[in-house]
C-alpha cells in the first residue's frame, strides 16, 4: 500500500494594530477597538492544521467600544512563500476597507449606584472576498510546517487631552493635565520667568510615541519531553523476600518530536550487586521503532524486560538499596521560524524574539530566543540554545557504553551538539569541526548557549524569510527507585 505523506500547515496568529490615541485601550476597559478571528469548519484559527489543497477562509470580527464611528483598513498576510498559494505574503498581503459604527452606551442602575452598559458596534470582514484559499505543493517536512498569520488594522483617532491652570494665590500656580492612554503621549512642562515687575508663564507640550503600547508580551511555553521511562509498579515490588523470584520491567515511551530507530536507545540498570540480586540484565536497547508523538498519534511505546526471575539473595538482616536506570539515546530538535532580512522599513520588523511557543518540536533541548540586529552591512541572528530537560546533552558521536563507564574522552563531549541551519543563501554561522577548529558554515558543532549567524545585506527593504534549525545530540537522563530485601 502506498503511504501518503502530508506536509501540514500549523498556524500562529498575531494581531498588529496600528492606531492613534485610544487604539491601545485594554480590552478589560472596554474602549477602543477589539479584533478577533471568526471560527468555524471552513475558517482559520490559531493552532489549526491545514492540509495541502484544503480550502479555507479567514473571517475577522471588529468591535468598536468608542462613541465615534471608526473607518480604516484591515490586512492579512502569512509567512509562507506566495509560490505555494494560500494567503498572500508580499507587502501588506490582502487588504479590505471596513467601517464600524459607534458603540451604544447607556446608563443603567446597579444596586444603589449606576453603571454604563456598552454595546459595541460590530462589523465582519472576510478573506478572500469570494472563493477560498488553499496551499499547493508544500515540500515534505519532518513535522507540521509552522506558519504565522499576521492581521494588521489601520485606522485614525483624534488625540484628546485636557489641561487646566489654577492660581490659588499670587505666588502659586498649579498645572493639571489629563489624557487617555495610547500610542501617542503628551508631556507638559511649565516654567516661570520674571521680566521687570511682571512674570511670564511658558507652557511646553512635547508629544512622543509610546513604544510597544499595543504589543502584548507572549509568555513562551516549551514542550521539553523526549524519551520517558518508568519502573512498572510491583514488578518488582518495593519489598522483596529472599530467594523468591521477581520480574523487573520498565516502560518507555517517546513523548517528543523526534523518531528513535530500533536499537538506538540504550538503557543501563545499576545500583545493586549480583551477589544481592541475581539473574538481572544490566543493559538493554529498544527492540522496536519508537515513533515521535504528534497530534494524530501517540509516541512509540515498549516494555523493557530486565528480568523475569530476579532472585534476592538470602540475607541475615533487611537490606535497602536503590535501583538506578540510565537512558542514553540520540535525539533531535526541529526549529522553524521566520526572520526579517533587510534594512529599510518593509513588510516585517527586526525587533523582538522570533521564537514562539510552537516554534520548537517537543524535545529536551530548545531554542528559547532568536533575535536580530544590523551592524554596518551585516545582519546578525543570535539564537539561545538551552537544555530545558532534566538530563545532560552530549555530541551525537558519543559512545553510550563508554560514557556509562565514565570514559574521559566521551565526558568531554558534554554540552555540545550538532547544528544545521537552513535559510536563504548567504548565511554563515560560527561553528566548530569535529576536531574543534572554528569554521563559518551552516553545519557544524556548537555548544549550549549562544549561536551567532550573519549575512551580508544591502540597502534593500525588509522581507520575511524562513529560518530553520536542526539540533542533533545524545541525551542522557536517569530515574531511581528504592527497594528493600526482607530475609
Amino acid at each position: 500500500m502506498k503511504r501518503s505523506i502530508f506536509a501540514l500547515i500549523a498556524f500562529v496568529i498575531l494581531f498588529l494594530i496600528v492606531c492613534g490615541q485610544q487604539g491601545c485601550e485594554k480590552q478589560e476597559a472596554r474602549k477602543g477597538i477589539n479584533v478577533y478571528l471568526l471560527t468555524g469548519i471552513d475558517y482559520l484559527s490559531a493552532g489549526k492544521l491545514i492540509e495541502p489543497e484544503e480550502s479555507f477562509r479567514v473571517g475577522i470580527a471588529i468591535e468598536n467600544y468608542d462613541k465615534k464611528q471608526k473607518q480604516g483598513q484591515v490586512c492579512i498576510r502569512d509567512s509562507v512563500s506566495d509560490s505555494y498559494g494560500g494567503i498572500p505574503s508580499y507587502g501588506k498581503g490582502e487588504c479590505s476597507f471596513f467601517s464600524v459604527k459607534e458603540a451604544e452606551i447607556k446608563e443603567t442602575k446597579k444596586g444603589f449606584g449606576k453603571a454604563l452598559e456598552i454595546k459595541p458596534g460590530t462589523t465582519k470582514v472576510y478573506f478572500p472576498s469570494s472563493g477560498y484559499y488553499a496551499y499547493h505543493n508544500i515540500p515534505e517536512m519532518l513535522r507540521p510546517y509552522q506558519n504565522t498569520l499576521y492581521v494588521s488594522l489601520l485606522y485614525s483617532e483624534t488625540v484628546k487631552a485636557t489641561g487646566t491652570i489654577e492660581v490659588p494665590s499670587q505666588d502659586v500656580m498649579v498645572l493639571n493635565f489629563d489624557q487617555d492612554p495610547g500610542m501617542v503621549q503628551m508631556q507638559v512642562q511649565k516654567s516661570v520667568h520674571k521680566f521687570g515687575d511682571a512674570y511670564e508663564v511658558r507652557i511646553t507640550i512635547n508629544m512622543f510615541k509610546q513604544e510597544n503600547a499595543c504589543k502584548k508580551q507572549e509568555k513562551l511555553e516549551f514542550d521539553v519531553q523526549g524519551l520517558t521511562m518508568n519502573f512498572v509498579e510491583d514488578a518488582p515490588p518495593t519489598e522483596m523476600v529472599s530467594l523468591k523470584s521477581y520480574p523487573i520491567y520498565v516502560d518507555i515511551q517517546n513523548d517528543g518530536g523526534s523518531d528513535i530507530a530500533a536499537g538506538e536507545a540504550n538503557f543501563y540498570l545499576s545500583g545493586f550487586s549480583p551477589t544481592v540480586l541475581s539473574n538481572v540484565n544490566t543493559k538493554l536497547t529498544n527492540s522496536g521503532y519508537l515513533n515521535k508523538k504528534t497530534e494524530f498519534q501517540q509516541g512509540g511505546k515498549e516494555r523493557l524486560v530486565f528480568a523475569t526471575n530476579a532472585v534476592p539473595a538470602k540475607l541475615q538482616a533487611p537490606f535497602s538499596f536503590t535501583l538506578r536506570l540510565d537512558s542514553c539515546y540520540r535525539y533531535s530538535t526541529f526549529v522553524h521560524t521566520s526572520i526579517c532580512v533587510g534594512k529599510k522599513s518593509g513588510v516585517c520588523s527586526l525587533e523582538g524574539n522570533k521564537i514562539t511557543s510552537n516554534a520548537n518540536s517537543a524535545a529536551p533541548v530548545q531554542v528559547t530566543s532568536l533575535t536580530e540586529r544590523v551592524e554596518g552591512s551585516k545582519l546578525y541572528v543570535e539564537a539561545i540554545i538551552e537544555n530545558k530537560g532534566k538530563g545532560k546533552v552530549y555530541l551525537p558521536t558519543t559512545n553510550c557504553d563508554l560514557l556509562q563507564q565514565n570514559n574521559v574522552n566521551e565526558k568531554l563531549k558534554e554540552n555540545m551538539l550538532e547544528v544545521s541551519v537552513s535559510s536563504e543563501e548567504g548565511f554563515k554561522c560560527f561553528l566548530q569541526t569535529q576536531d574543534y577548529r572554528t569554521i563559518e558554515s551552516t553545519e557544524g558543532i556548537a555548544s549550549l548557549g549562544k549561536l551567532t549567524c550573519y549575512k551580508e545585506i544591502g540597502d534593500e527593504q525588509t522581507r520575511a524569510v524562513p529560518f530553520d534549525i536542526v539540533l542533533s545530540y545524545v541525551y542522557v537522563q536517569s530515574i531511581t527507585k528504592d527497594f528493600k530485601i526482607i530475609p
